[in-house]
């Protein structure tokens, strides 16, 4: 038996004309598995830059730095 091409050149199957119409998926099988291993990704937001993270460490230790002088600030004075 020889299939007849379809209308928009690729040969029919049987397998799609046996599901009904309302069954079918507009989408490649291959499209839905990329789809779907993607959504299986965990994958972060990015919020900042590694630059931008990078200083905002430097800013956090610079205050701990600056508020540990304050705070021993009186201990400091009674050993000089």
């Amino acid at each position: 038996m020889h299939q007849e091409p379809a209308p928009n050149g690729h040969q029919s199957s049987d397998v799609a004309s046996s599901v009904p119409p309302a069954q079918r998926s507009i989408f490649r099988v291959e499209a839905m598995q990329r789809y779907r291993e993607n959504q299986d990704r965990v994958e972060l937001p990015r919020l900042v830059t590694p630059r931008v993270f990078t200083i905002l460490w430097v800013l956090v230790l610079l205050l701990l730095v600056v508020g540990s002088t304050i705070a021993f600030w009186p201990l400091l004075n009674q050993l000089g």
